[in-house]
């Protein structure tokens, strides 16, 4: 259903790729993609993110709306978490964070495409379903310009994918038909990316009723670009859209090397033009199921990930979730088999992060690291 045309990632410092927390799945003949974006100031949130981008990609929620189910699909994921990070070998330090801010923590989008019938197509194409606009944008996009639609009869041989995607957080995904931006979901300004953005723990805390899903859905056509992102990106992408009168060089994206996107978040940081944060762009584009390529280990459209074997040594104030105070971690008490004593610690899904020191991961003995680590980044990355 869409074909992988890039798939780049940088951390959020050069050099330190073991700091890097974001993650990204697809499955092209499925037409499934997704991409995560863990929060850095909480606690093995990399590992989360690989967890919760492969589930859904595998085996996403059947409606995340649904009161409960969303919780119901995370559970044996949080499991997953629990297990992959062992949780009866944590140091002390490490329990101590882990009580103290909750667990890991992602931001997550997930997309999927559905085949339309020959004669729905047609019908969209028409106009007949065009219920609302497409261009949910201020950016100065000329709706004028949108491209024109095919004779009926021609349109009745073109096929087109039903897209729904759902965000929980700040990653996006920018939808481009012959170079012009045709949606962005779920945000909308580069202001936006200064609220405090929602996420998803990796424990049980008694909140999933509280995340708000954001679900669009949109009509795409063979050639549509799809721009998956972070918010580093995103931010980026937006300021650009903003500066330039909704205009941006999305060809231009899709034909970096590995080397020109280095440089260009390099140029881009120095210049005070995105954030110094984990950046992920995932381009895919919208095409014939023949075009696909299956999902494997070798493939450079599997999980994307680095071994989970690093906390940060000073923890930095972060918007992303209502945390407790660092007082109520001496209530919180030692860490118990159960999530049951981290739920009903945060207040509407956002926190901020309190500052605190802690040992390296990397002093951990190597039985136990072994368990967080993900795949090598070679081996996940191999045009990196």
């Amino acid at each position: 259903m869409f074909e992988v045309v890039q798939s780049f990632w940088a951390p959020k410092t050069s050099g330190y790729e073991q700091e890097y927390e974001d993650a990204a799945d697809w499955n092209p003949e499925c037409g499934v993609a997704a991409i995560a974006d863990g929060v850095s100031s909480a606690i093995f949130s990399r590992a989360w993110a690989d967890i919760l981008t492969t589930a859904v990609v595998t085996d996403p929620p059947a409606d995340p709306s649904v009161v409960g189910s969303l919780t119901t699909w995370l559970a044996p994921h949080r499991q997953a978490w629990s297990e992959r990070i062992e949780l009866p070998k944590l140091k002390w330090n490490q329990v101590a964070k882990l009580n103290q801010i909750g667990g890991g923590w992602v931001t997550l989008l997930w997309l999927q495409l559905a085949e339309r019938p020959a004669a729905e197509s047609a019908a969209a194409n028409n106009g007949e379903h065009d219920s609302s606009p497409e261009h949910d944008l201020d950016v100065g996009i000329d709706d004028s310009t949108s491209v024109a639609s095919p004779p009926a009869e021609e349109a009745c041989q073109t096929t087109s994918w039903s897209m729904t995607c759902h965000a929980i957080g700040d990653c996006n995904v920018f939808i481009v038909r012959d170079g012009q931006l045709q949606l962005s979901h779920p945000m909308q300004s580069a202001a936006a990316y200064a609220q405090k953005p929602q996420a998803v723990c990796s424990m049980n805390r008694g909140q999933d009723g509280q995340l708000s899903i954001q679900t669009k859905t949109f009509n795409c056509e063979p050639g549509d670009m799809l721009v998956l992102c972070t918010d580093a990106v995103g931010q980026w992408l937006w300021s650009e859209l903003e500066q330039h009168n909704g205009e941006v060089d999305w060809q231009r994206l899709s034909n970096w090397t590995v080397e020109e996107w280095h440089s260009e978040v390099e140029r881009l940081r120095a210049e005070s033009r995105m954030p110094i944060d984990d950046c992920t762009l995932v381009i895919l584009r919208v095409g014939p199921r023949v075009l696909a390529t299956p999902l494997s280990t070798e493939s450079p459209g599997d999980v994307v990930a680095v071994p989970d074997d690093h906390v940060e040594t000073e923890i930095e104030p972060a918007e992303v979730m209502n945390e407790p105070d660092v007082a109520d971690a001496a209530e919180i008490g030692p860490l118990v088999e159960s999530s049951e004593s981290l739920q009903n610690k945060a207040g509407d899904g956002t926190f901020d992060m309190p500052a605190v020191k802690c040992t390296p991961l990397a002093e951990v003995d190597a039985e136990s690291t072994s368990a967080v680590a993900g795949a090598a980044i070679n081996e996940k990355h191999p045009e990196a």
